[in-house]
């Protein structure tokens, strides 16, 4: 028998206990109309763990690293790897191949939206949402419409504005530029109404106009209601068209090349607590020359970098106005910041070296599972409640994490079952204790991903990862002799997968394999079909285990 729900009204005398154990009793002159926290989740898309001031890095973001010096940075923040499973694990605090792998959200997963407003809350969202589609899109879209069961405001969000689609053109003269060329270009949503480009304002900028969408939403909430906004902002994903402005303010800055900035960013996460003194410098990935003002790829490079951290800089200016607007309204005080990225940085701004660059102090590229291409720079601040200016080296957060956590900070209830379809039982734990004091953690544990042929299993200090070179990326940014099964040891003092250990320790990687095809067959799972079976997966153990393949499309909206 399911548990009954608890009455609405009395959702914040439950939370309570919870927030005076959490934060300490507050005085009656200190309670606000409205006790239950509000929540701001930020997610970027495709930054590196080094692209901000706050994790060493050579962008010029203020906001973010005034952000990191009331709150905490965590070194082992982990996501999916890429877009579209990042963002299903976020919403749904579920491990995305049973909620919706490639971007639908399926009928037995709940939303963190969901849950919050059958708790009281108002919900927002302005930005990327990459989930599913709805009504009114132009012809090519038409066999992805499903209504509005699996799009923002179909899945519990009070108001949205933004795109459905993984990516877009920054500015109204690259969407009209897109429709003209292609025939297709990604419409922009207002709630649940896709726009004519007629409709867009002329000086629609989507880090800006989203943000103006985001301070009009958070400005029309209820003085007795708590908020949750979820701002997935694009940049710096490509397309990118930063201002003028914007891109002077970093003209020559990356004339040195990227073994000097990485260096300097190296030195910079020692001196900042996120990596030991005697951490290894990682080297030079397979993709990635040695520097020198001749080389093909220095042009490509210092032009992307300029592009790329203006786009973050543009980002960052635009969360402060979303911040000052919170601090305007009286509610700073009550209200948690999560800040993250969906994934590692990629290659296709600046090139391999900018992207490698971006990943340090780690190996590896956006869509494989090392450390470069799952681990993020994880934000979160609190006044008064997480301590100011800390690190926590220690806690591993997956994004199923993070619904756990603001389900109970809510004093939310996750349900069994929704609409009459049960719901599969939510795969996140909450990381509150961490976020109180940065030497805690909770136990180690053992998670297993796939996507897109790419797969990777963690347990204790080991990393497994299999690259699929079939795939074009992997295949331009990796050594054939990382095709297949690889194993890491990542310990607090070295997590750079440099050195593949698997032939020294063949018992360890029969292991880690048989621990990524015991999840295979517990969910029925077998690799995308894109590629098949790796020539080398009967010797490695990996079967077909076919139930439940990924039905993706060829090349995903937004890659």
């Amino acid at each position: 028998m399911n548990n009954p729900k608890p009455p609405r009204s009395l959702i914040p005398l439950l939370a309570a206990p919870l927030l005076s154990a959490l934060c300490g009793p507050l005085s009656a002159a200190d309670k606000p109309a409205n006790t239950t926290p509000n929540i701001i989740l930020i997610m970027c898309d495709d930054a590196g763990f080094a692209d901000f001031g706050y994790t060493g890095g050579v962008s010029d973001t203020p906001v973010l690293d005034k952000l990191a010096s009331q709150g905490m940075r965590f070194t082992r923040g982990y996501s999916n790897a890429r877009c579209m499973p990042t963002r299903v694990s976020l919403m749904t605090g579920l491990n995305p191949q049973r909620s919706g792998e490639w971007g639908t959200l399926n009928a037995q997963c709940v939303t963190i939206s969901e849950v919050l407003k059958e708790a009281g809350y108002a919900t927002y969202m302005i930005g990327k949402w990459h989930l599913g589609y709805g009504k009114g899109l132009p012809k090519k879209r038409e066999t992805l419409d499903m209504g509005l069961q699996s799009t923002p405001t179909g899945r519990g969000f009070d108001k949205f504005y933004g795109i459905w689609d993984g990516a877009a053109g920054v500015n109204k003269a690259k969407l009209m530029q897109a429709e003209k060329n292609g025939g297709f270009a990604p419409r922009i949503i207002d709630g649940d109404r896709p726009l004519e480009l007629s409709e867009v304002p002329d000086d629609y900028y989507n880090t800006t106009t989203w943000t103006d969408k985001a301070i009009e939403f958070l400005k029309s909430t209820p003085a007795d209601k708590p908020f949750f906004l979820y701002a997935a902002y694009t940049a710096p994903h490509w397309p990118l068209d930063p201002k003028p402005e914007s891109l002077a303010r970093y003209k020559g800055r990356f004339a040195e090349g990227w073994e000097v900035i990485r260096a300097r960013i190296f030195e910079n996460q020692k001196k900042l607590g996120l990596i030991p003194p005697n951490y290894p410098m990682p080297p030079l990935e397979h993709a990635v020359p040695p520097f020198s003002k001749e080389a093909e790829a220095t042009m490509k490079y210092e032009s992307g970098c300029e592009m790329y951290y203006a786009s973050i800089t543009e980002m960052d200016e635009q969360i402060g106005r979303l911040l000052e607007t919170v601090k305007e309204m009286g509610r700073a005080d009550n209200t948690i910041v999560v800040f993250i990225s969906d994934n590692g940085a990629d290659s296709v701004i600046g090139g391999f070296a900018r992207g490698h660059v971006s990943n340090t102090p780690f190996m590896g590229y956006k869509l494989s599972y090392y450390e470069g291409g799952a681990v993020t720079p994880l934000l979160i601040s609190w006044p008064g409640k997480v301590p100011a200016n800390t690190v926590n080296t220690k806690q591993e957060i997956k994004l199923e994490d993070h619904m756990a956590t603001f389900l109970e900070l809510a004093g939310a209830t996750y349900p069994t079952e929704r609409n009459g379809q049960k719901i599969h039982p939510m795969d996140g734990r909450s990381y509150l204790k961490a976020i109180k004091d940065s030497n805690t953690s909770d136990p180690d544990r053992i998670w297993c991903w796939e996507h897109d042929g790419q797969r990777g299993v963690r347990a204790g200090d080991w990393n497994a990862v299999f690259v699929e070179r079939r795939h074009p990326f992997p295949k331009k940014e990796y050594s054939e002799d990382r095709d297949g099964w690889n194993l890491y040891k990542v310990t607090d003092n070295n997590r750079v997968e440099s050195e593949d250990l698997s032939a020294s320790n063949p018992e360890k990687m029969k292991e880690m394999i048989g621990l990524w095809t015991t999840w295979a067959k517990s969910i029925n799972w077998s690799p995308s079909p894109r590629f098949g079976l790796h020539p080398s997966d009967a010797a490695n153990g990996i079967a077909d285990f076919g139930k439940n393949r990924p039905k993706g499309p060829a090349v995903p909206s937004g890659e």
